[in-house]
């Protein structure tokens, strides 16, 4: 996840750095302390010339291996892998279950990705009801002055997203809204946001559905687009006047093949003006092995 989101800014963002960036996928960056980057799920906003990086702290076990599960890594997570949890770590109450009860959000900042300070912890447990969280989603809304966080609270009587708001990148952000169900067919999953040239916001989730959010930012307007498309965890960015997402195929948070391929495993565009998403041929980066793409420097 830390590669994809990394990635995804550097390679497709507008050209600011003098020089080129490489990241590895077998040593994390450090942060000011020299501390390895906290890391779970990831997304970055930019704003006034720096990356922010916000991750769910899935603590400190190691991810579960279901690269070779006999009917797929999907279909391993998490309650049975063939390589099983380190003992204590497959508990809910462990925030490094992907679907633990105890995760906060991580938040840092970059302007060149080669070093990175820690701004700590964005959103905090009692800032937010109880409940399973996934990767967070940032956006600034220059009419509130707020910077805008979206993201799943899987808790009891929670259903749709939630959202909360800080005047500060790195926070600290409290929830204000929950609850928010958004228009089209498309699951209540994982999504990623996008503030257009004009200023207006989007959201998109797994399913795939395009919904244009208030003017607020923390809730649904309209309904812009429904799609099919395979695979989970869009990331969604605009170049050269183009909409692009791009999706993970679905292996739930695992350490697994199909996760990994994620980096630019499916490829779609829509143009403003269409109501229907226009079909590109995907774009499937399939490594010879597990092994091959954690022993890779991306450049």
């Amino acid at each position: 996840m830390l590669l994809r989101a990394l990635a995804l800014v550097s390679l497709f963002a507008d050209t600011v750095f003098a020089k080129a960036v490489s990241l590895s996928n077998v040593e994390l960056p450090v942060d000011q302390n020299g501390e390895k980057l906290i890391t779970g799920e990831a997304s970055v906003m930019r704003h006034d010339g720096a990356y922010y990086l916000y991750f769910n702290n899935w603590g400190s076990c190691p991810g579960v291996n279901c690269c070779d599960a006999s009917a797929g890594c999907a279909t391993c997570c998490f309650d049975h892998p063939p390589h099983p949890y380190l003992p204590g770590c497959g508990d809910h109450n462990n925030g490094s279950d992907p679907y633990g009860l105890y995760h906060t959000f991580q938040a840092y900042k970059t302007t060149d990705f080669t070093t990175f300070e820690n701004l700590g912890v964005a959103l905090t447990l009692d800032a937010r009801l109880p409940g399973i969280v996934f990767r967070p989603s940032v956006i600034y809304n220059p009419a509130t002055k707020l910077f805008v966080m979206w993201f799943e609270d899987r808790g009891s009587d929670l259903h749709g997203y939630a959202v909360a708001t800080s005047p500060n990148p790195g926070g600290p952000f409290n929830t204000t809204h929950y609850n928010v169900d958004m228009p089209g067919r498309g699951k209540i999953g994982d999504f990623n946001l996008l503030v257009d040239d004009d200023g207006s916001a989007y959201h998109v989730r797994t399913g795939f559905d395009i919904v244009k959010l208030n003017a607020n930012f923390t809730g649904p307007d309209v309904l812009m687009s429904s799609f099919s498309l395979g695979g989970e965890g869009p990331v969604f960015f605009k170049r050269n006047g183009t909409y692009y997402i791009l999706s993970g195929s679905g292996c739930c948070a695992c350490i697994g093949k199909t996760t990994h391929c994620a980096l630019c495993s499916f490829l779609r565009i829509f143009r403003r003006g269409k109501s229907d998403a226009v079909k590109l041929e995907c774009q499937i980066l399939q490594p010879k092995s597990h092994t091959d793409l954690n022993n890779t420097n991306l450049t």
